[in-house]
């Protein structure tokens, strides 16, 4: 008999827990397992992927600060969908679905802990982590290292802790049109150098470090163009900064895309400049659309990308940032490191592995 797996998550915008999501419900075993969404705060340009995968979608529309009437209706939706178990995505949708479990009485909790920033801070975030973890069945945590933090410094019992780490439908990334016709489709010469981030407008991301190095190097490099794929808080303040700069009619924001695989196979450099990352998926796909990355040291604490062998990793410094994208661009040994960076996505961060490692979860809980 199947059984109702509810996904719980913030909203479906462009981001990796969405990306991951769209893979897990889109890719799934529907012969074990029929998925819902719950979005506690908005839906986003990617349900369109998942409309017809989904047997029901809900849409909570969470108020500020705690939100204590959401998990009484968390709690009737469970009961209302026949929800089997709930699987939350980071620690938000984790408060409210695994309060709202436990007062319905019948779903199994996960949870996927994608990074740290939103509890490394808050002793309050971590004790609640930590008070979740018995009325639940298993924490997953993508990247060693989280697994640490999770069993060392907010004491969650190792049986309860397991790894599974991020993977990405490759297949997306073999992109039809070639790098320049995309170019063209995009408002650029095929001349024009492409230097991409994707990630949320929000402060972890860092993008102020990412414009500082940008600016360095546009003052020699006059073809040199940025694009800032994703949406958020911090876009208008952003926008307000690059409009006071020399640079503003090359730095393009480009909100939320459906077309990310495209746009970075496009690209001849992609950059995650954040403070700190768990194992981020657009990393993945830079290696998968084979565009040189340069990584921070705070988005690269998975070790998810080896200096001058799958990428080139920059310190905090906007010089850093600067020279790491300048080697990117034209450095004799960048074709290699592409190329042994796609081998190493291609060998371990498929998403049938990651599907399988999930579906296994599922089935031991469920049994």
């Amino acid at each position: 008999m199947k059984k109702n797996i509810a996904h719980v998550t913030l909203s479906m915008g462009q981001g990796g827990i969405e990306n991951l999501l769209v893979n897990l419900i889109k890719h799934g075993d529907r012969s074990s397992f029929t998925p819902f969404l719950y979005c506690l705060d908005a839906g986003g340009e990617l349900l369109e992927f998942i409309s017809g995968d989904l047997a029901g979608c809900r849409i909570f529309n969470r108020r500020h600060g705690t939100d204590w009437r959401l998990i009484f209706s968390l709690a009737k939706a469970f009961s209302e969908d026949s929800i089997d178990l709930v699987h939350a995505h980071n620690q938000a949708s984790f408060f409210y679905s695994g309060l709202a479990a436990f007062i319905a009485r019948k779903p199994i909790v996960i949870n996927t802990e994608h990074s740290r920033h939103y509890i490394d801070g808050s002793w309050v975030r971590r004790l609640e982590k930590k008070l979740l973890s018995f009325i639940t069945y298993k924490i997953i945590d993508v990247s060693e290292e989280l697994h640490h933090f999770s069993v060392n410094k907010d004491k969650i019992s190792g049986r309860k802790v397991t790894v599974i780490e991020n993977g990405i439908d490759l297949a997306s990334f073999q992109v039809e049109q070639d790098k320049e016709t995309i170019k063209r489709a995009l408002g650029f010469q095929s001349s024009d150098k492409l230097v991409t981030i994707v990630a949320r407008l929000d402060p972890i991301k860092n993008h102020r470090l990412l414009l500082d190095a940008f600016a360095i190097l546009a003052r020699d490099i006059t073809d040199l163009n940025l694009l800032i794929v994703g949406d958020g808080d911090l876009r208008d303040p952003l926008e307000s900064w690059v409009w006071n700069s020399d640079y503003a009619d090359r730095i393009h924001f480009l909100g939320n895309r459906t077309d990310v695989p495209a746009i970075l196979c496009a690209s001849d450099v992609q950059v995650l400049c954040s403070e700190r990352e768990g194992l981020p998926l657009v990393l993945l796909e830079g290696m998968a659309a084979k565009v040189p990355l340069v990584v921070s040291q705070g988005a690269n604490r998975s070790g998810l990308v080896q200096d001058n062998v799958t990428g080139f990793i920059a310190d905090s410094r906007p010089e850093s940032v600067a020279a790491k994208i300048l080697k990117a661009l034209s450095g004799d040994d960048v074709g290699r490191v592409v190329n042994q960076a796609f081998r190493f996505v291609v060998a371990n961060y498929s998403i049938a592995t990651t599907l399988k490692n999930y579906e296994k979860i599922y089935l031991d809980a469920l049994g």
